[in-house]
């Protein structure tokens, strides 16, 4: 029995050989250096609202708290149009609340 043997050894030329591969490197890294940018961009933008947000809450807040000392101090006065002018005061600020909050909707 007789048995034969071939070994093949391909030489490889780095150049030729790998520059396809590299290009796909080079492609990817642009591709991830771009969307790395644009991610940080709308990061940026999220943290932007989310402040706008939390002065909005701090300052609906606020306002509730002077409404309610308000309506403490216009309740213990016994005195009707001072009732009637803080009763006022909170239908305006009501509106205007409201008016803030439609502004900043997300639309759907």
């Amino acid at each position: 029995m007789e048995a034969d043997v071939h070994v093949y050894h391909h030489l490889i030329d780095p150049v030729r050989d790998l520059a396809p591969v590299l290009l796909k490197l080079d492609a990817i890294i642009a591709l991830l250096t771009t969307q790395g940018a644009q991610m940080a961009n709308e990061l940026a933008a999220l943290e932007s609202q989310v402040t706008e947000v939390q002065n909005a809450e701090d300052s609906a807040a606020l306002l509730l708290d002077q409404l309610h000392s308000l309506l403490v101090a216009a309740q213990s006065s016994g005195d009707p149009a001072r009732i009637q002018a803080v009763i006022d005061s909170l239908g305006a600020s009501k509106d205007r609340l409201k008016a803030a909050i439609f502004a900043n909707a997300v639309p759907s």
